[in-house]
């Protein structure tokens, strides 16, 4: 099961529960080929791929305070033939990481705009070097909570060409980023969840990011939960997983 840490003033980072003692089987971390790309980052494949190099790619962005090695967990479904990698935040905060160093009511948001842009190119960047690795085969999907909910939209708005698609999960767009780019041409399908009671990312932030990238185009949505602060509860994982799998599954 999920659940995340919640703080009042600050992004939250999202924890999953009911998980192993140890990390799932095959995690490794970032091979030793040169040049490596600039985010370390941790990998899971599926026992299901059977030994299969060249995969589809799931990247799982983690949120405030957590660690790539704990998120990473609640994305180890033995049935999925897919390789999950989970890049880790560059700063650390806490006993984990984080995107940035502010707080998003607090941030200006030209600047948190770029931050988030400028971590869009890194994760892309990091796409690519699995790629020339061998690595991927298939769709490439980016999801996130939280912190890394922002990263995911931040992917679907910035860096279109490196995703096949995006499911942030209680992010937030802010206002620059959406008007730089949600007019380019490159656009990708965008699943977002989110809590109608979300104390730290309210859902209306969402909700105008939504409309304005289906108004210019995008085949994007949002399920909102009902009575769902910033967590992920048992039916926003389950709508969640049902999305990923029909994306890892579309030809």
């Amino acid at each position: 099961m999920w659940r995340s840490v919640v703080s009042a003033l600050l992004l939250a980072a999202c924890s999953v529960g009911a998980a192993p003692a140890d990390p799932p089987s095959r995690v490794r971390r970032q091979a030793e080929a040169q040049p490596q790309p600039e985010l370390s980052y941790v990998e899971w494949v599926s026992p299901a791929a059977e030994g299969r190099q060249a995969l589809p790619l799931v990247v799982a962005v983690h949120g405030l305070g957590d660690t790539p090695e704990n998120f990473i967990r609640g994305f180890a479904d033995p049935g999925q033939v897919v390789r999950v990698v989970a890049p880790r935040a560059p700063l650390q905060w806490r006993r984990g990481w984080s995107w940035f160093n502010h707080r998003v009511a607090a941030a200006d948001p030209e600047v948190l705009s770029d931050e988030l842009q400028q971590r869009a190119d890194e994760v892309a960047a990091l796409i690519e070097h699995l790629k020339a690795q061998g690595k991927v085969k298939g769709p490439v999907l980016v999801t996130g909570f939280s912190q890394g909910g922002m990263v995911s939209f931040a992917m679907a708005l910035h860096r279109p060409d490196a995703i096949d698609g995006a499911l942030p999960l209680s992010g937030h767009v802010p206002a620059p980023l959406l008007a730089r780019t949600a007019a380019q041409t490159g656009r990708v399908p965008v699943r977002a969840f989110h809590g109608d009671e979300d104390p730290v990312l309210p859902v209306t932030n969402v909700q105008h990011a939504v409309q304005v990238m289906q108004e210019r185009g995008y085949d994007a949505g949002l399920t909102v939960f009902p009575g769902m602060g910033h967590t992920i509860s048992s039916q926003a994982r389950e709508a969640f997983r049902a999305d990923l799998e029909t994306f890892l599954t579309t030809p």
